[in-house]
């Protein structure tokens, strides 16, 4: 199932493909994530004195602008993308981008020496071209996470539409193999509802 998952994503990530990246856009695919690393390393910094608002108001900035989530929510969504209204449309990106950054501002809850590190980019061939940024966490005591991130170029940038965590695991599959199976059990209002009640959990300190 795994492997059908990734395939059906690499289509959807090839469906509205810009035109195919090459070594000269290593640069701004890497600055697009140093971004998004300096913007952690903050919130991480001073994360007891923001507390959970803080961080969140304080990264939602940052990552709408390193994240496409328009197009990612897109894929998630699938075939039913077509199907939304554009205000729908316009409600579930919005759902999404909060949620992403609860699901950051949640996590980011201190800091203790903490650093992240862009070790290598490489081009990706169609028919997803775009540019896998790989990234590594270096922790207090020498552990490490494992954290690429594939970037693409949209009108305004470069952007990220996926994370592997640890090389292999794709956030944007896992999310559509959940998501899809929402809408087909739930509809829209469903999955609206699923993301709106998972912010509130993580901003009531629970697991979203």
């Amino acid at each position: 199932m795994r492997i059908i998952a990734m395939l059906a994503l690499v289509v959807a990530l090839g469906a509205s493909a810009p035109s195919a990246a090459g070594d000269a856009d290593i640069p701004a695919a890497r600055k697009t994530v140093e971004a998004l690393n300096a913007a952690q390393l903050d919130a991480m910094r001073n994360a007891a004195k923001l507390g959970f608002k803080g961080r969140a108001g304080q990264l939602a900035g940052p990552l709408n602008k390193v994240y496409d989530f328009p197009e990612m929510v897109r894929i998630v969504t699938g075939s039913h993308w077509k199907s939304f209204s554009p205000e729908q449309k316009t409600r579930l990106i919005d759902a999404y981008a909060r949620l992403s950054v609860a699901i950051y501002a949640s996590r980011l809850t201190g800091y203790s020496g903490e650093r992240f590190e862009v070790v290598g980019a490489d081009v990706v061939p169609p028919p997803s071209p775009s540019i896998l940024v790989r990234t590594r966490l270096f922790r207090t005591g020498g552990d490490e996470v494992r954290l690429d991130y594939r970037v693409r170029s949209a009108d305004d940038g470069w952007r990220v539409v996926d994370v592997f965590y640890n090389g292999s695991v794709s956030e944007l599959a896992s999310q559509r193999s959940q998501y899809l199976a929402i809408l087909g059990k739930e509809g829209y209002d469903g999955l609206l509802g699923t993301l709106e009640r998972k912010i509130e959990n993580l901003a009531a300190g629970k697991n979203g």
